[in-house]
């Protein structure tokens, strides 16, 4: 899990809707608690991103991340977890920043496959393997789930209603017009 895009949770908030949270936190995000992706619009654009993953080759794995330790398992050795992390929060930053909030809204299956691409890029830079090796973590399933900042959700939610009504006056104009 990598939610530092996320708004810090309660056990209370996680049952909460964004409104609740907009009030217990006066309608701000709150700096070193809230997390959140800045996009190439401007906007803040919570996320919280699930990323699975599988080591493919043991044998780096031991010695580029857990430093020839045999002792040391995947589960056991925490290494592993701060490089996906930074790969998929990379990966993340670099996608928003140049990406409208509304297109990732709208195509997130799109942005989730290009952070997915983008997160294993990384990794590959970051646990370089020789030219007969196979790669050492590949990056199997990667989802996310996007949210607009508590203190935006009732101008966002308008702002939807208000171009669902646009469209569909434009789709009217035209029926009346043939």
């Amino acid at each position: 899990k990598v939610n530092d895009f996320w708004w810090f949770q309660t056990a209370a908030d996680v049952n909460g809707s964004a409104r609740d949270r907009a009030a217990a936190a006066g309608g701000m995000l709150r700096p070193g608690m809230d997390g959140a992706l800045f996009t190439g619009d401007q906007n803040l654009l919570h996320a919280n991103i699930t990323c699975m993953y599988r080591i493919e080759n043991a044998e780096a794995y031991l010695q580029r991340v857990a430093g020839n330790d045999v002792r040391q398992t995947p589960e056991s050795d925490p290494a592993l977890d701060p490089i996906i992390r930074a790969a998929v929060c990379d990966a993340a930053i670099r996608l928003a920043a140049v990406q409208t909030a509304d297109s990732i809204f709208k195509s997130r299956g799109e942005f989730i496959n290009e952070l997915q691409q983008k997160t294993q890029e990384d990794i590959d830079r970051l646990l370089p393997v020789g030219p007969n090796e196979t790669r050492v973590v590949t990056i199997a399933s990667l989802s996310a789930t996007f949210s607009w900042p508590a203190g935006a959700q009732d101008a966002a939610e308008t702002a939807q209603v208000a171009s669902q009504n646009y469209r569909g006056k434009i789709e009217q104009a035209k029926t009346e017009a043939n």
